[in-house]
């Protein structure tokens, strides 16, 4: 490749520091999109996704964000950025079905079990109108995670309600109890 090669990595390398010095972000976008395009390797791709997305968080791009952040998890399905960014995303433009696209894949990404219960209770959450079958499923494997979280707990009390499920009634209004240790509570709970 010659210098003047518009597909010169070296010369895409040496711009991004050049532009990041004189703080001219447009350019440096830019940059990150045609890199993003020349690079054979994916870990480089993503690098150059993350940082071009990192950029159109400060600018506002809200569309655009998406589609880095889309173009990032095709490559690398369990990239943590790219999650936060299009949970942050759905959250800013109140985006339900943004929001329960990024819960349901956290869910199956992410090692914390406390984080993984905060997903899948939201995500249960989102679901239980529209598929109150798959929010109880959602809540259930919360609980496998995090016995003790009460927004799972209630989440699921209510889908089984809606279900008509008696026995998921009676579980939930157990654990609840347990979780207040409140014997009179507890009674009326099964009431």
């Amino acid at each position: 490749m010659r210098w003047g090669d518009p597909d010169n990595r070296a010369a895409l390398l040496s711009l991004e520091q050049l532009y990041i010095g004189e703080g001219d972000h447009t350019a440096l976008a830019g940059l990150y999109d045609q890199a993003a395009n020349v690079f054979r390797d994916a870990g480089a791709r993503v690098a150059l996704l993350v940082a071009r997305g990192r950029l159109l968080e400060q600018q506002d791009d809200a569309e655009a964000l998406r589609s880095v952040c889309t173009a990032t998890l095709a490559l690398d399905p369990k990239n943590a950025w790219a999650l936060a960014a299009l949970e942050r995303l759905a959250l800013a433009t109140d985006d339900a079905g943004l929001l329960t696209d990024v819960d349901a894949r956290a869910a199956e990404v992410v090692a914390e079990a406390e984080i993984v219960a905060v997903h899948l209770t939201r995500l249960g959450d989102s679901l239980r109108d529209k598929n109150p079958a798959a929010a109880a499923s959602a809540y259930k494997r919360a609980l496998e995670r995090t016995p003790d979280s009460l927004a799972a707990i209630r989440g699921l009390s209510q889908t089984a309600a809606l279900l008509g499920d008696v026995a998921t009634m009676v579980d939930a209004a157990r654990r609840e109890a347990a979780w207040r240790k409140d014997d009179t509570k507890a009674a009326d709970l099964l009431v």
